[in-house]
């Protein structure tokens, strides 16, 4: 793997050293535990909302941000916040890649300019059901109640789906949770970003494909969304990501991108097949390009890619 920064290594080294438990498996060195405390995905909604509101959070997501010497430096001078998150795209996976091919490499370096490369984890488990949850809550699993894939649901007595939610057995219409009584605003336990940044009267805009606007998990996830933008496919990905950055330029507001194509790839190919790698590279040069077009950029954005 290429040579990390010193700040990266320092926080790989905390990172995987952070041990939650013993055990008892050849293997256990391997796991990588979540860090809660600073270092993961839950982290990032609470950095959101800290930036943005200009002002240490008392009330609300807001509590547990990342490490702050990620952060302290852009402390007051963040005006709009910008989340990229690429499904599936692995800490280490991204710097064998970078290390072997020089364009992806490139990218890479001039999208990451005078900001930094760090690692952080995901969640416990670090299913996309999961995950996606904590990242729009800023609360771990245990906290929001979304803790899987699947998931009994005893008040229909029946194995539902998170992703789409419906039940993981037969024939039903996507509404048949609703028609049986789910309730999409309180299902969970704890506010979404959206509605905090609702809130605090700052707008989110979402960017997703157009398939997955308005299943299940997004209903769950993107209340107090103020604008979402759909795409179809990958090409056109791009040409709406400039349009909304251009169109927020100068705002104080909150964007989130979600592309699920990596993990996508990844679980029919696999990880380190040639069609996830040159997903990846993809990914990484269409980004730049995206960014460093005329109109974008205001100087007052954090751009975060996990």
């Amino acid at each position: 793997m290429a040579a990390l920064s010193p700040l990266a290594a320092a926080l790989e080294e905390t990172i995987l050293a952070h041990k939650i438990m013993p055990l008892a498996s050849p293997w256990q060195d391997e796991i990588v535990f979540p860090y809660y405390q600073g270092l993961s995905i839950r982290n990032l909604a609470h950095t959101v909302v800290r930036l943005l509101e200009g002002r240490p959070v008392v009330t609300g997501i807001g509590n547990a941000p990342l490490d702050s010497r990620l952060w302290a430096h852009l402390d007051g001078k963040i005006k709009r916040v910008v989340l990229f998150l690429t499904d599936g795209l692995g800490w280490r996976l991204l710097n064998e890649i970078l290390e072997q091919d020089p364009v992806a490499a490139q990218a890479m370096a001039d999208l990451v300019g005078d900001g930094s490369l760090t690692p952080i984890t995901s969640i416990a488990p670090s299913t996309t059901a999961a995950a996606l949850p904590s990242i729009w809550t800023g609360s771990a699993p245990a906290g929001n109640g979304m803790v899987g894939t699947q998931l009994f649901l005893r008040e229909f007595s029946t194995l539902v789906s998170m992703l789409h939610f419906w039940p993981d057995s037969g024939t039903h219409r996507s509404e048949v949770l609703e028609d049986w009584g789910l309730d999409f605003d309180n299902f969970m336990p704890v506010k979404t970003l959206g509605e905090a940044l609702k809130f605090r009267q700052i707008p989110v805009y979402l960017l997703l494909q157009k398939d997955l606007y308005g299943s299940g998990l997004s209903r769950l996830l993107h209340r107090g969304v103020r604008r979402a933008v759909r795409h179809y496919g990958y090409t056109d990905l791009w040409i709406e990501l400039r349009n909304l950055l251009a169109q927020t330029r100068g705002e104080r507001c909150f964007v989130s991108i979600y592309w699920g194509a990596v993990d996508g790839i990844s679980h029919l190919y696999g990880t380190t097949a040639e069609h996830a790698i040159n997903e990846i590279r993809r990914q990484l040069v269409d980004l730049r390009e995206t960014l460093l077009t005329d109109g974008v950029g205001d100087g007052r954005t954090l751009f975060m890619l996990a």
